[in-house]
């Protein structure tokens, strides 16, 4: 082969490949056009679901009723009967 046809054949391999990457480019392009609009969209979703989620958190607390249980650290002399009694149930259970 003569260094013209070698020439020849690497420019025609070169615009093939040209061709293709423009081709891959385009598709890019068309596919990824938008990318942006639904970046921003699922941030915003996912923004307010975190808020919703906060906001149910937030509400729960508020809603779950106080307890008013008595614990007792150890020291069984300070309770009052009613605690006294609720511990010999939980410890007759057990």
């Amino acid at each position: 082969m003569t260094q013209e046809k070698l020439l020849q054949r690497l420019e025609a391999d070169a615009e093939s490949y040209r061709r293709g990457r423009e081709h891959v480019a385009a598709l890019a392009a068309e596919h990824n056009a938008d990318l942006h609009r639904w970046a921003v969209r699922r941030g915003r979703r996912q923004r307010a679901a975190a808020l919703a989620a906060a906001a149910t958190l937030v509400a729960a607390s508020f809603l779950v009723p106080h307890r008013s249980d008595t614990f007792v650290s150890g020291d069984l002399q300070c309770c009052t009967a009613q605690a006294c009694s609720r511990i010999n149930v939980i410890m007759a259970t057990i």
